[in-house]
């Protein structure tokens, strides 16, 4: 999205310039003193109204408080944008909603059966049509003002982790199950949970000349503004990118 600032008022130096500068053949009747106060009563004016700057997307529409003074960018307000040097170009979603994506709605029912805690999920839209090497989501990473890191990973390993009941005979020769955390859990639901789990198949990557939507789990509510996120498409054996609202990537992004 293109924005455009649009001065409203001038600021104090022009103010006085214009003031000093009038028609040499037409002395100003105003005395210095004068003079001085009107262009300080105006330059005041300036300083303290709140449309200078304004700012217009490219519609012409005013859009108001456009960044925070700390730096801090809205996670919600239009969608974020990394490009990798391996030539894939990701779209992402943060805080998506089950019906953003048929994953996002399978994850989270599947939660809700497990009786797991709530949590944020981010959809992210991979082109690697003009990639070279395929690309997984590894990690991404969300920062806070406070400097407070929201990780978000894989739903394949999150839901093995965190969901998923745990079959006891492996470990102690008992056809029994219990919850993630240790919790017994009736052996009917339980199975039905640790079957769905095994049936489902997940996006593991995207390959080059593919594009495919992947899906990441944050464990926790993302926070309404960071001031950086921090994504790992390649894993550990490429260094992180950072995604940007797509507003940022100005009139050619």
């Amino acid at each position: 999205m293109k924005r455009t600032i649009r001065l409203l008022a001038a600021p104090a130096t022009a103010l006085l310039l214009l003031s000093a500068c009038g028609s040499a053949d037409e002395p100003s009747n105003a005395t210095p003193t004068e003079a001085e106060e009107n262009v300080d009563s105006q330059a005041e004016a300036a300083d303290e109204s709140d449309s200078w700057p304004i700012v217009e997307d490219e519609d012409g529409n005013v859009v108001e408080n456009p960044e925070d003074e700390s730096g801090a960018f809205s996670l919600t307000d239009e969608p974020f944008f990394a490009s990798t040097v391996t030539g894939a170009q990701i779209t992402m979603t943060m805080d998506a909603q089950p019906d953003a994506s048929e994953e996002i709605a399978w994850l989270e029912q599947y939660r809700e059966d497990a009786g797991g805690e709530p949590v944020s999920y981010i959809l992210s839209d991979v082109d690697n049509r003009d990639g070279s090497e395929p690309i997984n989501m590894y990690n991404i990473s969300v920062y806070d003002e406070e400097g407070l890191e929201w990780a978000c990973g894989s739903p394949d390993e999150y839901l093995d982790e965190v969901w998923r009941p745990e079959w006891l005979y492996i470990s102690t020769d008992e056809d029994e199950y219990e919850s993630a955390d240790g919790e017994p859990m009736d052996y009917d639901v339980a199975k039905e949970l640790d079957d769905r789990a095994s049936e489902h198949e997940y996006v593991h990557g995207v390959s080059p000349f593919e594009r495919a939507t992947m899906v990441s789990i944050c464990a926790a509510e993302l926070p309404e503004t960071a001031m950086a996120v921090e994504v790992m498409p390649q894993g550990i054996m490429q260094d992180p990118i950072y995604a940007t609202p797509e507003s940022y990537m100005g009139e050619d992004g």
